[in-house]
């Protein structure tokens, strides 16, 4: 029996690397079920079918009720706004897009169960395989379906989910850094930095710019040395050769590269794209439209409601949830996601490594990505391994010191 339980639990952690190695394979439309989605049901059965209860501290499982709050929150909120839009004849089940937000909940209880397990340090090293492995995959949909002159999907669906990937991955490259080794943690930076050039992206290419410049100073700031002000002038100096190569170069080697050309026409155009404006373009205008409803929101779906982008869904994070659950919906996500970005002594590198995910946000709708809640998680498992070295740490040094005064 024991041995059987064992079995699950290895094959759970198995389970987990998978999902999140295959995380960019798409075979079903965007907002289906991919395999790394089914990966991740699998994971969660096994370890709870027989185990329902989470062994974590108090801290976490307060921070776990408040995310269970909020999207019960969202459910009424859905049912309510179901109810009203089909007494004005506006037709279409808003109801299952909750189920976005349950499964990352669901997601996030695996994890920390997972680490109840195998223990932080295991799991950090599980997450760093499966996040090369889903760069190799990555790499491969590139290679596989490469398009001469567009912009790469890869097996996503659209560009600009593997332009959200590449900041996702970055961002995991910059928290988990000191548990990987130089060559895995060289891949990843590399792979994240491709993937976001190729997907033409401007705000993928925009937030990843901004992290590397903002690690770079922090990792150097505190070092009042000549090497630590050369780093940073290093960095600041190529990012400003490299924007100018780019954007304004003549040189032949520039301007026969058609990718490097690619990259330009889209970061000339920002403003004048039809997508570029922030309130017709990517929908925040419709927090004016939905005006005293800004408080609790108009629901999710059901999007031929608005004027502005009649039929689509809201392009930005902010005024997606904004739009959708209000202020309510809007302040109990930021407090979800910046309660886990607390610590005592990594706050500052925490907020660094999400600028790129704060930035892309502005733009894009990324709240239901399933590896950001992978690293939220992540980080909530961070805080109760600090804590706890630090409890441990204080009742050894309380245990010594009274070990000297009974010598006494």
């Amino acid at each position: 029996m024991a041995e059987n339980k064992l079995l699950s639990l290895n094959v759970a952690e198995i389970l987990w690397i998978l999902a999140l190695g295959l995380k960019p394979l798409y075979i079903t439309g965007s907002g289906g079920i991919q395999p790394s989605d089914m990966l991740y049901i699998l994971m969660f059965g096994m370890l709870f079918i027989g185990t329902p209860s989470l062994n974590t501290t108090d801290r976490t499982k307060q921070w776990l009720f408040f995310f269970y709050c909020t999207i019960l929150y969202q459910f009424i909120i859905q049912i309510v706004w179901q109810i009203v839009t089909d007494m004005h004849a506006i037709y279409g089940n808003m109801i299952p897009t909750i189920l976005y937000y349950v499964f990352n909940f669901f997601v996030v209880c695996a994890v920390i169960k997972l680490n109840e397990i195998v223990g932080y340090e295991k799991l950090t090293d599980d997450l760093i395989v499966g996040t090369i492995l889903s760069c190799i995959v990555c790499l491969a949909g590139i290679a596989i379906k490469y398009e001469q002159g567009l912009r790469q999907t890869g097996f996503f669906n659209n560009p600009n989910q593997l332009g959200y990937y590449s900041v996702i991955v970055y961002t995991i490259a910059i928290l988990f850094r000191e548990r990987m080794n130089r060559t895995n943690r060289l891949f990843i930076v590399l792979c994240s930095w491709f993937f976001s050039i190729v997907s033409l992206s401007k705000a993928a290419i925009l937030s990843i710019l901004l992290m590397i410049l903002l690690s770079t100073i922090a990792r150097n700031s505190n070092k009042l040395s000549v090497k630590g002000f050369l780093a940073i002038a290093f960095t600041i100096s190529m990012l400003c050769i490299l924007s100018y190569m780019v954007l304004y170069s003549d040189a032949k080697v520039v301007v026969d590269n058609q990718e490097i050309m690619s990259i330009r026409n889209r970061m000339m155009t920002t403003f004048t794209e039809n997508d570029s404006s922030l309130g017709s373009g990517r929908g925040y205008d419709r927090i004016r439209e939905i005006g005293s409803n800004v408080i609790f929101g108009v629901g999710e779906g059901k999007y031929q409601r608005f004027t502005t982008m009649k039929g689509y869904e809201t392009h930005s994070t902010y005024a997606a949830l904004l739009v959708s659950y209000g202020f309510v919906g809007l302040a109990s996500y930021a407090y979800i996601i910046l309660y886990s970005l607390r610590s005592k002594n990594k706050v500052m590198s925490h907020y660094i490594a999400f600028s790129g995910i704060i930035i892309y946000s502005v733009t894009h709708n990324g709240i239901r990505n399933t590896i950001l809640w992978t690293i939220i998680a992540m980080l909530m498992l961070w805080q109760e391994q600090n804590t706890s070295s630090e409890k441990n740490a204080a009742l050894q040094y309380q245990y010594a010191d009274n070990q000297t005064d009974s010598i006494g």
